[in-house]
């Protein structure tokens, strides 16, 4: 979907999204109260927390454990490959910002 709408000016996502979404997803957005003519940042987010489904915590947790860096992949990309799967382990809620 997101795909598709990087065509389409950001004035008109409100004519494009709903026809986008199926019954059962279209009904969870609006059961949240949240107008169709919010914002289509406000939109995604509420997309992206309803339907964007995280992992269990020890699958995500043995993932980052069996991270191994591989050849040609420099430290920088490792370690943002690591920060990318630790970013997974917590809820947003219970991470502490340095």
């Amino acid at each position: 979907t997101r795909s598709y709408l990087k065509a389409v000016p950001v004035s008109q996502y409100r004519q494009h999204l709903p026809s986008l979404l199926d019954d059962s997803a279209a009904r969870q957005l609006l059961s949240t109260g949240t107008p169709i003519k919010a914002p289509p940042s406000t939109l995604w987010a509420i997309l992206d927390n309803l339907f964007n489904i995280k992992q269990p915590t020890l699958l995500q947790l043995e993932r980052f454990r069996e991270r191994k860096q591989l050849l040609g992949v420099s430290v920088d990309q490792f370690l943002g490959s690591l920060r990318d799967l630790a970013k997974n382990l917590y809820a947003v809620e219970d991470r502490i910002k340095i």
